[in-house]
């Protein structure tokens, strides 16, 4: 019996590492915890204890696989030293994972997963760099504590567990060890092993998130990811994708209306880093942050209702320029062979005639933006090493003023008609201007709208200057967020909508002067970017199938899709809609209940359609 209660009290010491690290995680987060469900913090921890127990499994396969040859062998080698020291390898492992978790967590609504890992072996500096501006000194005491404490603590854990025992038991026994082990990582009994949703039992995600064990959804994520993830999104029938999406989508459209006052202008898109809509005014967003994109909202014609596709600027930067959307788990501009098959309004305006080009303050290798713009139609491309040392922040590139001239420099070089794109970095971690802030404190929201409100500033100043151009008077400005934030406000979840509403601005003197300062209520997409413009020039949008023309949309019909790393979310006038693909579960559902099956059709044809390519 000896070998069973060594068994038992090394599964006593995991579950109570893993109850310490869930108290870490629930006191960290704990005012977004009561807000979304106070009286639901105990279910929080009994919800955890079989994932616990299956990944407490997993970590003693090697030790049960070793007492097993131990009995049946009846010869001990399997000595507490070598126990010790294998215990103290995961514990520092798994501290370091749940230490991390809590800095992801924060930024990005989701658990520490393969993608995370990914984006820092291939970006070590930048992602470290994100890391020092979500607490750092936090993460680092709390994996030392871990560390230390619980190295300490494994100690009381381990007893000798070598026993001879007669030649008829050696069999029977070794079997329990092993079977007990194995009904530990298969979750139990039942007839389908133990899943990731078995920890779910809230309609708020981060209660299910809260009480999922933070490695074994790694270890899941990291699996699934590398076996491909062909069935991460396969709801539906395939018979059935289409029809459900033809029917939402086939409603009453409206005759497009046509803003421009001439079918050829120049086009400059500008891609604003994290400006959300709670950061812009006329959009239900805090005052006096983006007093210069206001104005241009007054002068041009804006959208109230446009959604981001998704949560970072990889997936912006796809959603804008090629009109696919986010997919979840996946960034298809990482993978070289499948973004090379995206179309783009470069490659359009290219075919066109209009010379094109890219600029971006930042490091162009980052997340394979590089590989992007020169595949998709882009003649020129420019990055942080056309900028001097002294005209970048301490970490991640030159300052949106110092790109903004750069910027207008280099529109003035280019023959007309061109088409132009570039995006900003200043509203990024580590939220460093070359001035001083507008909002005083140290604290992540105040330097987050000071960033905000010189990005605002320094497009303002652009606008101005470029007035003085030739080529200004037929340009036409499209300006877009990459994606929303979860900064300055840090009170939506990212299965809220809110999360993702940004701004979109059409701007310039080429539209008719009865449009301007229009603001148009009909629900879209950063996706709908490109067949809303090359619609009003009267160019062929057929090739981005995922993009609707907000002109010729009638206000009942619009709606906006959006994805987060495991879930995703449909808003439309009829209502709104959210869903935990991970537990399998309906998050919110607001007016119309055709809204889920349709955002389950949208999703699954987004991810078959990234895996075609």
């Amino acid at each position: 019996m000896n070998y069973i209660i060594s068994l038992i009290r090394l599964y006593a010491f995991w579950l109570i590492f893993f109850l310490v690290e869930r108290i870490i995680f629930v006191i960290r987060f704990w005012d977004a915890i009561t807000e979304a469900g106070g009286s639901e913090v105990f279910a929080i921890f009994q919800s955890a204890l079989r994932l616990d127990a299956s990944m407490t499994g997993y970590v003693l396969v090697i030790p049960a696989l070793l007492w097993a040859i131990e009995i049946v062998s009846g010869k001990s080698f399997v000595s507490p030293r070598f126990l010790i020291g294998y215990q103290r390898f995961f514990i520092g492992l798994f501290a370091l994972i749940g230490a991390v978790n809590l800095n992801i967590y924060q930024e990005w609504g989701a658990k520490v997963n393969y993608k995370v890992f990914k984006i820092f072996f291939n970006y070590p500096y930048e992602s470290t760099i994100s890391s020092l501006e979500t607490g750092i000194g936090l993460t680092v005491g709390i994996f030392l504590f871990q560390v230390l404490f619980f190295g300490w603590l494994i100690r009381f854990f381990i007893r000798p567990a070598y026993q001879l025992h007669p030649w008829l038991v050696r069999p029977v026994l070794s079997l329990l060890v092993l079977g007990l082990t194995f009904l530990s990582v298969r979750g139990g009994w039942q007839l389908a092993p133990i899943s990731q949703s078995m920890a779910y039992f809230s309609s708020k995600p981060i209660l299910n998130h809260a009480a999922v064990n933070t490695t074994w959804n790694l270890a899941q994520d990291v699996t699934n990811n590398l076996a491909g993830n062909t069935a991460d999104f396969h709801y539906l029938p395939e018979s059935q994708v289409d029809s459900i999406l033809h029917e939402y989508e086939s409603g009453d459209s409206l005759a497009r209306t046509e803003i421009l006052t001439n079918k050829r202008p120049n086009v400059v898109f500008i891609i604003l880093e994290s400006f959300t809509a709670d950061v812009v005014e006329s959009l239900g967003g805090e005052t006096g942050i983006s007093a210069e994109l206001g104005q241009l909202m007054q002068q041009g014609v804006s959208f109230t209702n446009l959604y981001a596709s998704g949560d970072r600027t990889d997936k912006g930067l796809i959603a804008v320029m090629s009109a696919f959307p986010a997919q979840a788990t996946k960034s298809i501009i990482s993978e070289t062979d499948k973004q090379e098959k995206l179309p783009s309004v470069a490659q359009v305006f290219k075919e066109q005639g209009y010379q094109t080009t890219f600029m971006y303050g930042g490091e162009s290798e980052f997340f394979g933006f590089k590989p992007y713009v020169l595949s998709h139609g882009f003649d020129r491309s420019t990055d942080k090493h056309a900028f001097a040392e002294k005209d970048q922040n301490s970490k991640w590139g030159a300052h949106d003023g110092v790109v903004f001239k750069r910027f207008q420099s280099e529109l003035g070089q280019l023959k007309q008609p061109f088409f132009a794109t570039m995006l900003t970095l200043s509203n990024h971690e580590p939220f460093e201007i070359p001035e001083t802030p507008r909002f005083p404190g140290s604290d992540l929201p105040n330097r987050f709208r000071s960033t905000a409100f010189y990005t605002d500033k320094s497009l303002g100043a652009f606008i101005r200057s470029a007035r003085k151009e030739a080529w200004f008077k037929n340009t036409l400005f499209v300006i877009v967020a990459d994606h929303g934030h979860r900064l300055p406000k840090e009170k939506y979840a990212i299965s809220e909508s809110q999360r993702f509403h940004i701004p979109l601005v059409l701007f310039g003197d080429v539209i008719k002067p009865e449009f301007r300062g229009k603001q148009l209520p009909v629900f879209g997409s950063q996706t709908d970017i490109a067949k809303t413009v090359l619609g009003q020039m009267g160019l062929d949008g057929s090739r981005f199938a995922f993009s609707q023309d907000l002109f010729a949309t009638h206000p009942d019909r619009g709606y906006a899709f959006f994805d987060w790393d495991n879930g995703f979310g449909v808003i439309s006038k009829q209502g709104f809609t959210s869903y935990d693909n991970a537990g399998k579960r309906l998050i919110k559902q607001e007016g119309s209940t055709r809204l889920l099956p349709f955002g389950q059709a949208y999703m699954q044809k987004v991810f078959a359609t990234y895996l075609s390519y």
